[in-house]
């Protein structure tokens, strides 16, 4: 599967993650906290995608907005980090959830609107498609348990 193509159905399930997450009630605390883990799993699990695979693969032709994109990264790492140091009755919880979500689909949309597009303008489809490869074979090893 083309790399991007990869990249972008992870991008709609931590979408419908969060839309999960709009929909419990405001006193579901077990399933806040529950969901959460899921979506940190699943954000810790994207990220290294993108910049193990595919952003040494377009650097050269896009350092600057390599750059932004791995700050964003960060700053969505520090996020989670706090968050979960939280309990979801904490008042901060919410506060800071919503400024996690909000700062991860800015990145998405830029991701998919810039970064993507000038990727698949660099890269033939087939080197997508090896990249697409690299990653599931990085997801394959990831899964593995350890012995």
């Amino acid at each position: 599967m083309d790399i991007l193509d990869a990249l972008l159905q992870e991008h709609q399930v931590i979408r419908d993650l969060f839309d999960r997450y709009d929909q419990l009630g405001p006193r579901s605390h077990a399933e806040r906290r529950a969901l959460f883990h899921v979506i940190r799993a699943e954000l810790e699990s994207h990220h290294p995608g993108e910049e193990e695979i595919l952003y040494p693969a377009i650097r050269a032709a896009h350092p600057g907005h390599l750059d932004e994109r791995v700050e964003e990264h960060r700053v969505v790492r520090r996020l989670l980090a706090e968050i979960a140091l939280l309990g979801p009755e904490d008042k901060a919880f919410p506060v800071k959830f919503l400024v996690l979500r909000e700062n991860v689909e800015h990145h998405l949309r830029e991701e998919e609107l810039e970064l993507y597009e000038r990727a698949r303008a660099s890269l033939s489809s087939r080197e997508r498609e090896d990249l697409g490869r690299a990653l599931a074979a990085a997801r394959g090893r990831a899964a593995e348990p350890s012995s």
